[in-house]
């Protein structure tokens, strides 16, 4: 059945009988539903507004990271730098999960929206975005070996979303806890690949705060681990309390933060020749280069 609700006292176009009856309808409950857009059934228009305010929000991140995937492979194409290309690659998948959740929110869920966005968000992202910490910090032999590992275990995680079927019915107008929808085998791949790659990379950035004293140094790689927390708190919100709206704000945050950390590292790169987050073990590199 399908139910437009254009105003009180209007005619309901589409019952069961597909005959447009008058009704006498309450102000205070008009009734937006449509089973064609389940996302916007709302008994409350205020529910409604949250609802666009969220969808607008998470198209919002998914626009901001494909921005940043593009910025880190244009750096990539014209230096070759393995980390860059981890940093695109895991920006790519930051903007595919944003873009499911908003086709979530706005038109409601199901198997294929859902597992999209917990695959590419709560699976692939952060390991790839690790990898790109380990080629920064220890090179490009250990950061293929790694990179490798990565990629295979992903793609087993990945692999492992799609084809577990859910353990409970998938609720179609909200976004559901993966605890309470999926077994264990794709929660565990995304605890473990979420979890250690958020302390790589956050302890990657520290470090090399902590070893260069430039400021913008410093302000790039605190924006970086601040950004891998918000979004690491955007998905603890949504696993332990089930808050929507809580873990659109916080990724949003979470990618804004990640995407100013690296603007102010590409713009100091303009006078160094190198990122700031580099590890401080080439500064005469540097030096040489603001000399020419």
């Amino acid at each position: 059945m399908r139910v437009w609700v254009i105003r009180p006292g209007a005619f309901v176009i589409g019952p069961l009988d597909g005959v447009g009856r008058r009704v006498s309808l309450n102000p205070q409950n008009v009734v937006m539903r449509s089973h064609a857009l389940h996302g916007f059934s709302q008994t409350d228009p205020r529910l409604y507004d949250r609802r666009v305010f969220d969808t607008a929000l998470a198209a919002g991140a998914a626009a901001l990271a494909a921005a940043f995937c593009a910025s880190a492979w244009e750096r990539y194409l014209l230096k070759k730098r393995p980390h860059e290309a981890a940093w695109a690659a895991s920006f790519a998948l930051y903007a595919i999960a944003s873009l499911f959740l908003a086709i979530g929110i706005a038109g409601g869920w199901n198997g294929f929206v859902f597992r999209g966005f917990y695959a590419a968000g709560a699976v692939a992202t952060v390991p790839i975005l690790a990898t790109g910490t380990i080629y920064l910090h220890l090179g490009r032999r250990i950061g293929n070996q790694v990179a490798a590992a990565t990629v295979i275990l992903t793609a087993i995680g990945v692999g492992i979303v799609i084809a577990t079927p859910f353990s409970h019915p998938l609720p179609t107008e909200e976004l559901a806890q993966g605890s309470k929808v999926f077994g264990a085998g794709p929660r565990i791949f995304a605890a473990v690949g979420s979890g250690l790659g958020a302390m790589v990379v956050i302890a990657g950035s520290l470090y090399t705060a902590a070893k260069n004293k430039q400021p913008r140094v410093v302000q790039a790689n605190i924006l970086i681990a601040l950004g891998v927390a918000a979004n690491g708190a955007s998905g603890l919100l949504n696993s332990l309390v089930g808050e929507t709206r809580g873990f659109v704000v916080m990724l949003a945050l979470g990618i804004t933060l990640l995407f100013a950390g690296f603007l102010l590292a590409t713009s100091r790169a303009r006078v160094s020749g190198d990122l700031p987050y580099i590890s401080p073990s080439r500064p005469r590199t540097a030096r040489s280069t603001d000399r020419s």
